[in-house]
C-alpha cells in the first residue's frame, strides 16, 4: 500500500472526525474540488470502497502497528532479561 501524503492524512483525519468535503475544504483553505481529489488519491491508495472504509482501513492500520511494536518491545524485554542471571 502506498504511503498517504501529509495533506492526504490531513483529509483521512478530518474524514474521521465526520467532516464533509465542504467543511474540510474550509478547514485547510482548500478548494471543494481539491478535497474531492485527495479522497479519491486516498479510496485508490487503500483500496477502499468509501470514505468509511477508509477510516476503518487506517484504524486498522494504525491497531496494527501499536501491536507490531508492543511485540517489539516485549522481545527486546525478554532478550534482555534472559542475559540476567537469576
Amino acid at each position: 500500500m502506498t504511503a498517504l501524503s501529509s495533506r492526504e492524512r490531513e483529509v483521512l483525519n478530518l474524514i474521521a472526525q465526520g467532516f464533509s468535503n465542504r467543511e474540510i475544504g474550509t478547514q485547510l483553505n482548500i478548494s471543494e474540488e481539491t478535497v474531492k481529489s485527495q479522497v479519491r488519491a486516498i479510496l485508490h491508495k487503500f483500496g477502499a470502497r468509501n470514505r468509511a472504509h477508509a477510516v476503518a482501513l487506517d484504524a486498522v492500520m494504525s491497531l496494527e502497528r501499536v501491536l507490531s511494536a508492543v511485540q517489539s518491545a516485549e522481545n527486546s524485554l525478554e532478550n534482555m532479561l534472559s542475559g540476567i542471571p537469576g
